[in-house]
């Protein structure tokens, strides 16, 4: 994965922000990390089976400009508007998995395994590992549930 080159992001105080170099330029990064975040917390369109009205599609902004039928971004913040459960983790597994597919559809990875945990009512833990040509890489990430069981 080290030969792609993407955007750099700060992570400060929970948050995640593009950085800018001082010649004004967006800075850039070796591998995919930036793709990575994006693909899992940018919000992806709904259909309109899986939200009660239209106005609760969401979706990322960007997805507007694309030539073809792929979006970026993940559903995973459909299932967080519920408690966690077992089916609500068993659905985020599968939004996951469908937010990382194109990671194997454009040759950066020959696999991807997905884990899904609650570790309380109001965070998601979520272990993803890409295989390209047998070297693997982790990334971990947590995230927050929007209706915490009170």
């Amino acid at each position: 994965m080290s030969e792609a080159i993407d955007v750099k992001l700060n992570y400060e105080n929970g948050y995640y922000d593009i950085s800018i170099g001082s010649d004004g330029d967006l800075s850039k990064v070796s591998g995919l990390d930036t793709s990575l975040i994006v693909s899992l917390f940018a919000n992806k369109r709904a259909s309109d089976s899986e939200v009660p009205t239209k106005q609760y599609q969401e979706g990322w902004w960007g997805n507007l400009f694309s030539d073809d039928d792929f979006e970026i971004g993940s559903k995973v913040w459909i299932a967080l508007n519920s408690s966690i459960e077992q089916s609500t983790i068993s659905q985020i597994r599968k939004y996951v998995d469908d937010c990382y597919q194109w990671l194997i559809d454009d040759g950066y990875a020959d696999s991807i395994s997905v884990s899904v945990s609650s570790r309380d009512s109001s965070i998601v833990g979520v272990v993803i590992k890409f295989s390209k040509s047998n070297i693997i890489t982790e990334r971990v990430y947590e995230i927050l549930n929007n209706t915490p069981d009170v």
